[in-house]
This record gives structure tokens, sequence and C-alpha cells, in this order.
């Protein structure tokens, strides 16, 4: 029922499993976003040295690992030890979907200035039982989003024609 790949960094917990983020991090360019739209995203590398991270900002970021849950409700939480040096890798939205297949994003926050390292540790998933029939999956439009996109495709949804 549960998919992780590849697993060559994962850590897997009594109760959950370690993801570990990519190195590729996003930044909106726009100072000012519109919920309505495909804002830009530029993006960065993390270095072999990490990458400083500043209050104010969202930071766009995705595991290093593919998922794929079958019959279970994968939930995402931060690291609790990350919450303690006051980074926060996911705003909101921990709560994955039946059927949910891709990468986990992650909208990153800091509290204070804070070094960020490739490849780190940087959140948990968990899973829930579903109870009852299961008629319907996740086919939202989180479903299979492409390694390189980062930004919020909210806006599909907010201009879809109904």
């Amino acid at each position: 029922d549960i998919i992780i790949t590849p697993q060559d960094k994962i850590v897997i917990n009594p109760n959950s499993v370690n993801l570990t983020l990519n190195d590729t991090i996003g930044i909106y360019s726009d100072p000012i976003l519109d919920m309505k739209k495909d804002n830009k995203v530029e993006t960065t590398q993390i270095g072999e040295d990490g990458m400083w991270l500043y209050p104010d900002e969202v930071y766009l970021g995705r595991t290093n690992e593919w998922t794929e849950t079958e019959n279970l409700i994968p939930m995402m939480s931060g690291r609790s030890s990350l919450g303690r040096n006051g980074l926060h890798v996911h705003c909101s939205a921990g709560m994955g979907s039946l059927g949910y297949k891709g990468y986990w994003r992650m909208g990153i926050r800091a509290t204070k200035p804070i070094l960020a390292v490739k490849d780190m540790q940087c959140c948990q998933l968990y899973y829930l039982t579903a109870d009852g029939e299961i008629t319907q999956t996740y086919q939202g439009y989180m479903q299979d989003l492409p390694k390189d996109e980062l930004g919020s495709p909210l806006h599909k949804a907010l201009t879809k024609k109904r």
C-alpha cells in the first residue's frame, strides 16, 4: 500500500518515515502574489555548504522521494527537531489523499536565519487507515506534478471553467 522511491536516504521510524529535502529551492520572484495566476518562481540550488533561509520569505521545496499510497491516508508533518530550530517545512496542508502519487511539496518558513542543508531529513510521513469502502481516490491538480514544478498550482483550480 506504500511505495517510496528511492529509499537510500529515508529513515523508517516506529510510526513514521523521514523524507529528505531536494537541493532545488524555489522563491517567488514577485513581491505580491495573485492566487489566480501562475506566479513566477525562480529556482536556486542548495550548495555543498548549505543555503541560508531568512524570515519573511516563503521557500518552495520538495522531497527527494516520490511516494504512492493506496488504501491509506498519508500525512506529512515537520520534524520536531527542525521546528525547535525555527524551521517550518510546511505552513499548511499536511494531509495527503488516498491514491496520491508524487513528490511532497513544501512551503518552508524560517523564523530566524537558518542554514538549510540539501538532503537533510526535512519531514515525516505517517499514515492513517481509511474506514469503510474506498470509492474514490485523489485525481486533483497536485497528482503527478513534474519534479521541477515548485509553485502552487492553485490557479488551475481557481480559473477552471465550471
